[in-house]
């Protein structure tokens, strides 16, 4: 049968395609209405996002520089790889990722099965974008440019690094730069910090971390299908950067280097101080062996630390660059290159302990500057057993002056008795000598002088040895020091007693040079010694002749006819063989300086500790090192080889 195209049927199936045209028309102008008036807003600012990228202008870090202006630390350009695990492209193939991260792993020298775990751990916290190496060398940078296709979601990024252009020098007191942890990152987003952020880890870089660091800007940009910026978005308005704050420091440079060649030519133990510093230990930027010591010397005056070392060294720029396994592996290894022995390792003081001792003995009244005890014999029978001197042969009778002189144990042994346990410790506690000095590094421990009520919490009443005395009395048994604490106490008694509190920054300023902070204006007097003027000036007196007579243990920390006062140690250590301890501050008539010396297992202050003093002194006395063979050729005809 014909089908039927009559006009009522033409009119009846264009009236039924209207309708159904009508609602598709309805349909979608009510789903235009949907998305461009309700929802506009929404999805605009969704294109914004995709389009409009906010890039951190990342703000420069204020430089460290030593007294004269010497810069110990800034800023060089670079550039580092961002990587988004999250990026769309991933989101529309996951094995796109896999390849990604072979790709990056090729370029970057890196383990790709552990990167795509790092990219796949990112990727399911939604962290922010991964900070995959600093740094980046122009070969490394040219690969990524060549498979910019293949690498969705990387972005190289322009950024200020970390440089510390002497290496290893002062990388103690200056401290290092770490990333910024997601735990750190909880709570310091507020602060302005962002994912792969370096901060400061140790040293003036953490203490300093707020004074360091500027403030990030920001620009807007505009950004392809691709991700990859196109152009500033001009309108939104851009925040500038603002650098840190520069950092001047106390520090002198050149005698810092001076004290680091010093110690990096430390002999092995038994052995003196050589004549000669060694070829490469005059060389700018290498090391010796790395024995383990410390030195601090700063202004007794005013508290300003002039040079601190801590040996063995490391080179702060390893953590800026991002360490190896190798570099993890020297940075860790059994001599502990990052602990800072100055401020953070104690040591038993050995006789440099004993003018403490003789001070509270004159304070005490058991002690008068010509009283003698019982004559030195090479050792002193008490309890139970003798108690020997570091001279075999004895000293004789000796009044307080010569027993410092000679570093006499036996008489020490004698005044230890006589003050007793208690009042040793009291007359620690009221010189404050073992408490923090509060210098402005994190990493300052406190040192032990026993008081009565430590020995008793510790071993039950009365459980210390009949001889704990006579040990506290020439620095052994308990007593710990710090290098740090020793410089500062013989600083006081350099200046009549003043204790000044130990610092670093002199000033603070912005990076045009306006001052934000003038610490020398500053008071840094932090108390004084539990000690009569009189009796410091007696002391002080018997400390210059350690040096300066030629039967005393400390000749060999004199430079030409300056007036030294100092005093040498040899310290017993239980776990191998002796520290070789020096203290000492110059002028006796200007006292300008104090240095404190610990040399670990290397044998006696006289021979080995006094030496590294006297290269610092003589160059901060004269300005210059002498010629080094000239320098020494009367060591062998005076003293120095005792304790």
């Amino acid at each position: 049968m014909p089908r039927d195209f009559g006009p009522v049927v033409r009119a009846s199936r264009f009236r039924d395609l209207a309708i159904v045209a009508g609602l598709v028309f309805l349909a979608l102008a009510g789903r235009l209405v949907w998305l461009q008036l309700v929802q506009g807003n929404r999805f605009r600012a969704i294109s914004e996002d995709n389009r409009i990228r906010p890039e951190i202008l990342r703000a420069q870090r204020g430089r460290i520089l030593d007294r004269n202006g010497i810069v110990l630390a800034d800023n060089s350009p670079s550039y580092r790889l961002v990587f988004d695990p999250g990026d769309r492209a991933f989101r529309r193939d996951a094995a796109f990722l896999d390849r990604t991260c072979v790709v990056l792993a090729e370029i970057l020298g890196k383990d790709p099965e552990e990167l795509r775990h790092q990219a796949q751990r990112a990727r399911r916290r939604q962290e922010a974008p991964l900070s995959l190496a600093r740094n980046l060398s122009f070969e490394q940078l040219s690969r990524i440019e060549e498979r910019e296709e293949l690498l969705p979601g990387v972005e190289v990024q322009p950024e200020s690094i970390r440089r510390y252009p002497g290496g290893t020098l002062a990388c103690h007191a200056l401290g290092h730069l770490g990333e910024i942890s997601e735990e750190e990152l909880s709570t310091w987003a507020t602060r302005g910090y962002n994912m792969g952020d370096l901060v400061g880890r140790a040293g003036l870089e953490r203490q300093y971390e707020d004074v360091l660091r500027g403030q990030d800007g920001a620009d807007f940009v505009e950004v392809d299908a691709l991700g990859r910026r196109t152009n500033i978005f001009p309108e939104l308005p851009g925040r500038e950067a603002v650098p840190g704050n520069d950092l001047v420091l106390s520090l002198d440079a050149v005698l810092q280097k001076t004290a680091e060649r010093a110690l990096d030519a430390l002999p092995p133990f038994g052995q003196p101080y050589p004549r000669t510093l060694p070829a490469w230990a005059q060389r700018p930027d290498s090391l010796g062996p790395s024995i383990p010591a410390a030195l601090v010397a700063l202004d007794p005056r005013t508290g300003e630390v002039l040079a601190m070392v801590s040996r063995p060294a490391f080179d702060p720029n390893l953590f800026v660059r991002g360490l190896t396994k190798e570099d993890w592996r020297v940075l860790n290894a059994p001599d502990h290159p990052q602990l800072h022995r100055a401020v953070a390792s104690s040591y038993p003081p050995g006789s440099v302990f004993k003018v403490f001792t003789s001070l509270a003995g004159l304070e005490s009244g058991v002690l008068i500057p010509t009283r003698t005890f019982s004559s030195c014999g090479g050792g002193y029978f008490y309890g139970n057993r003798t108690f020997r001197c570091w001279r075999k042969g004895g000293h004789g009778a000796l009044a307080l002056s010569d027993a410092l002189v000679h570093s006499c144990d036996v008489y020490f042994y004698q005044v230890g008795i006589a003050l007793g346990v208690e009042r040793i410790g009291e007359w620690g506690e009221r010189s404050g000598i073992t408490r923090r000095t509060g210098i402005d590094l994190p990493e300052e421990r406190a040192g032990l002088i026993p008081t009565l009520e430590w020995y008793h919490a510790r071993y039950g009443k009365g459980g210390f040895g009949a001889g704990a005395a006579l040990n506290l009395a020439i620095g052994q048994g308990e007593v710990l020091l710090t290098p740090l604490q020793i410089a500062r106490f013989v600083g006081a008694v350099a200046v009549g007693g003043r204790v000044m509190r130990p610092h670093l920054v002199r000033r603070v300023q912005s990076v045009s040079g306006e001052v934000r902070r003038d610490a020398t204006g500053e008071s840094w007097e932090d108390g004084a010694l539990a000690f009569s003027p009189e009796n410091i000036r007696i002391v002080a007196a018997a400390m210059e002749r350690v040096v300066m007579d030629n039967a005393g243990t400390g000749t060999r920390a004199r430079v030409g006819s300056f007036r030294i006062a100092g005093k040498t140690g040899t310290a017993q250590n239980p776990h191998g063989n002796d520290h070789a301890v020096f203290a000492c501050f110059a002028t006796v008539d200007d006292p300008r300086l104090a240095v404190a010396v610990i040399a670990e297992e290397s044998g006696h202050g006289g021979s080995v500790a006094a030496p590294v003093a006297q290269r610092v002194l003589q160059v901060f006395l004269t300005g210059s090192l002498p010629d080094d063979a000239a320098a020494a050729g009367d060591w062998e005809a005076v003293g120095g080889e005792g304790d």
